[in-house]
């Protein structure tokens, strides 16, 4: 089964180090996916998909449980909103994959949904940001970035975005 799964990590693109070996494996949209976890998170997997919405949790999840990892890193939901998915919807599917995964004896580090700049274009968006992130837990971890940490289209992030989200697993025990 390990092999057939490992297989099929490859075949979906999912990147990063032995995936088998990994205790830290990282879940969500193109914030994650564009990571460089490889580097900032030692044996670490990278489980992210471009363009990802929170409907696609259960899979993520899933695979994330057949890696065994001590850890799971979860950042999605930005893309919710462009695919009309509401924010309670969204919430709700944030709060059920740490729900299972936690039954699972995983720790899981979630985040709150970071905003984007103005540069992106897409109108009202951090309101409906804002939705989502009064409704997930107060533990949600919030990164605190500032606009120069994103890249020019307002939403994605640029490589020191990245360090000082790896700096702030560093300090909770998740990355060495």
């Amino acid at each position: 089964m390990r092999i057939i799964f490992l297989a099929l990590a490859v075949a979906l693109g999912f990147s990063g180090s032995d995936p088998a070996a990994s205790p830290v494996v990282f879940v969500g949209d193109s914030l994650i996916s564009q990571g460089p976890w490889h580097r900032l998170c030692r044996r670490a997997t990278n489980l992210g998909r471009g363009s990802a919405t929170t409907r696609r949790l259960p899979g993520m999840t899933r695979a994330a449980i057949e890696l065994r990892p001590a850890v799971v890193v979860i950042m999605i939901g930005v893309n919710d909103p462009l695919f009309g998915i509401p924010p309670g919807e969204t919430a709700f599917n944030i709060k059920s994959a740490v729900s299972i995964l936690q039954q699972a004896g995983i720790r899981v580090v979630s985040h709150r949904l970071l905003p984007v700049t103005s540069e992106s274009g897409i109108a009202d968006f951090n309101a409906r940001i804002h939705a989502v992130n009064r409704r997930l837990p107060a533990h949600a971890l919030r990164l605190r970035l500032a606009e120069r940490d994103y890249s020019g289209d307002g939403l994605h992030l640029r490589s020191r975005a990245y360090r000082k989200w790896a700096a702030e697993l560093r300090r909770r025990g998740v990355c060495h």
